[in-house]
């Protein structure tokens, strides 16, 4: 029987709107769960009702996967420690941070420890509550002297948001942040609870039954196959309640930034794809420790300034970081007016060059300066860097050499630098910190300003493909004219998780970003669909939270050789009378789901007869 709570109240005809803007919709319920008996208490309240659910967390996702048919399940409440980590102390992390002080402030997880379980040296594992955000999780760990071994670009998502979409770091020789999950707490169809681990776990022994909270009716699960299939699911096997993560002893890390041509980045990396990485690379090392992060950074505009980013763990613990603000701030009543400061000589020499031509000079130099003015007006009203961006070149390209002269090409080429300069400003030369300032260098504030559209496509990067992709990508570019915004290569380790994008055993990440107008209008979508036509001929695998289309036969093609097998299998475990609660629009137009005409049993069948059920919270492998 569920351990629900009595009632669980939930707002109606509430407007959600996601991190871009890109899927705002009205669901029918939004139920803001404030403890696990809530949040089973809300998944029986919303199937009674007759809907679909969702779980949401940071709303990051631009490809709808977080958005739900009739009811949503807000987790963000659900943020909180459920045990001191281990091996560790309760010193440093605040009351408050312990969803029950008094029972969870102990170490609940050696106590939940398999006999003989060993972790390796400066390891620790956590048992926190999934809604957590990462940044979150970033300044608790760093409250005990912990840290992440990796983690994407920002920490707005929530862990179960950022794990289940597969959301991966540039450590190339390190897999993604869900592959550090050693288990995982779910709340399926029914309100029942799953507690899944690998066949051969670390956590979960004989003594599972004494955590606070534990329901006796809670299945057990101890199966690599059903464990990786609910790492990465988007959503498709339930809420997931909690997680244990393995982390590390603090440590700091130190990255460079140079900016290069990007044809001989290319030719690097196309010697590296023969060499196997074995060339300067991703061999550079800093006081004689060995690089671990690569990033590539593409002006998508230009096609060649292009921005190399290296990390490495260091022993140097003199902090060198660029706290300035961003180019634009929301509440700033000149957005993006140091960017054009920064342009401003330029205009003036236009100026200075024109001005001694008779009759027409002194006219040009005022269209010039005029100009200038204009732009200035534009940086102060636009409400995005985005809005901007589009505007100041479309100036430039309805400009014409009878208003300002035979400087008129230097004119267009100063606007169209723009994007570049926002790159040059975005990459320090240097930056040194705790790996915590490093990792996640976000700029939170300009959150409620973005607009933009974007798309990642997963290549192997030990085959030359992903390299002809940015080359047919930097091609549309200049074919639509020019399209602002960049393309960057991230490097990744594989996952073991069965839907993760992260296929190969190194792994290239290849993000197309463009602007988007604040008001909803998207004036490059006509090439980023060109883009998402060159991905598929190019066999890429596209990242689950950004923007793509996959069809169910897609789906088969990329994920070939048995893999969605076992996920299929796990949706019928849990969803054993045959609930599709958390299907949604995303999950069946994806064919992330159980297959046509295939009867239920016949996927429990397929690797265990129903047998993971049967075994019903004992406490032994099953």
């Amino acid at each position: 029987m569920p351990c629900s709570a009595s009632s669980i109240s939930f707002s109606s005809n509430e407007s959600v709107t996601d991190f871009t803007k890109s899927n705002p919709y009205t669901p029918e319920r939004i139920y803001r769960p404030e403890n696990k008996q809530q949040l089973v208490a809300a998944i029986i309240d919303g199937a009674s009702a007759g809907g679909q659910m969702k779980a949401l967390g940071g709303n990051y996702s631009l490809s709808g996967a977080q958005v739900a048919r009739n009811f949503l399940i807000s987790t963000r409440k659900l943020n909180r420690h459920l045990s001191m980590p281990f091996p560790g102390t309760a010193q440093g992390l605040a009351d408050q941070r312990y969803r029950d002080p008094a029972r969870n402030k102990t170490q609940l997880i050696e106590t939940i420890l398999h006999t003989g379980a060993t972790l390796p040296a400066g390891r620790h594992l956590v048992y926190v509550e999934a809604g957590i955000k990462v940044k979150q999780l970033l300044d608790d760990l760093k409250a005990i002297g912990l840290a992440l071994p990796t983690m994407g670009s920002g920490g707005d998502q929530s862990l179960a948001g950022a794990i289940s979409t597969g959301t991966h770091g540039s450590d190339f020789g390190i897999p993604p942040l869900s592959d550090f999950v050693r288990a995982i707490h779910i709340v399926g169809p029914g309100g029942r609870e799953w507690w899944i681990e690998p066949s051969y776990g670390m956590v979960g022994g004989p003594n599972l039954g004494s955590i606070p909270d534990w329901c006796p009716d809670t299945y057990v699960i101890r199966d690599d196959g059903f464990f990786y299939s609910a790492l990465v699911q988007v959503g498709r096997l339930g809420v997931i309640y909690a997680l244990v993560l393995e982390v590390r002893d603090a440590y700091w890390l130190e990255d460079r930034s140079e900016k290069h041509d990007w044809s001989g980045i290319a030719a690097q990396l196309q010697e590296s794809v023969q060499q196997g990485y074995n060339n300067v690379v991703f061999k550079s090392s800093l006081g004689g420790i060995p690089s671990r992060y690569y990033s590539v950074t593409i002006d998508l505009a230009r096609g060649h300034d292009c921005w190399v980013t290296r990390r490495w763990e260091t022993t140097n613990h003199t902090k060198e970081l660029d706290d300035s603000s961003n180019l634009w701030m929301c509440d700033s009543p000149k957005p993006f007016i140091p960017a054009l400061l920064g342009l401003k000589a330029q205009f003036i020499d236009l100026g200075i060059q024109v001005v001694g031509v008779p009759v027409m000079g002194v006219i040009w130099q005022a269209r010039i300066t005029a100009f200038w003015i204009e732009l200035m007006d534009l940086a102060n009203k636009s409400a995005t860097t985005a809005d901007f961006l589009i505007h100041a070149l479309k100036k430039a390209a309805d400009l014409t050499a009878a208003e300002v002269g035979p400087v008129f090409p230097e004119m267009q080429a100063i606007i169209r630098s723009l994007p570049s300069f926002i790159l040059d400003m975005q990459h320090k030369p240097k930056s040194r910190g705790p790996s915590y300032a490093i990792l996640d260098q976000h700029d939170y504030e300009i959150d409620n300003c973005y607009s933009g559209n974007s798309t990642e496509i997963f290549f192997d990067a030990n085959n030359t493909t992903y390299l002809q992709f940015v080359a047919d990508v930097l091609r549309e570019s200049r074919d639509s004219g020019s399209v602002p915004g960049y393309v960057s290569l991230r490097y990744v380790g594989r996952s073991r998780a069965w839907l993760a994008m992260e296929r190969w055993d190194l792994t290239v990440a290849i993000e197309v970003a463009v602007p988007r107008l604040s008001t909803g209008e998207d004036l490059y979508a006509s090439f980023m669909s060109k883009v998402l036509e060159l991905a598929w001929q190019h066999g890429g695998v596209p990242h689950w939270g950004q923007t793509h289309v996959m069809t169910p036969t897609n789906l088969e093609e990329l994920y070939a050789g048995g893999v969605l097998e076992p996920f299929r299998w796990a949706i019928a475990e849990l969803q054993q009378g045959g609930s599709s609660l958390f299907s949604s629009d995303f999950t069946e137009s994806r064919g992330l789901e159980l297959q046509t005409g295939v009867e239920l049993k016949h996927h429990r069948s397929q690797r265990s007869g129903g047998v993971l059920a049967a075994c019903h919270f004992v406490l032994q492998s099953c």
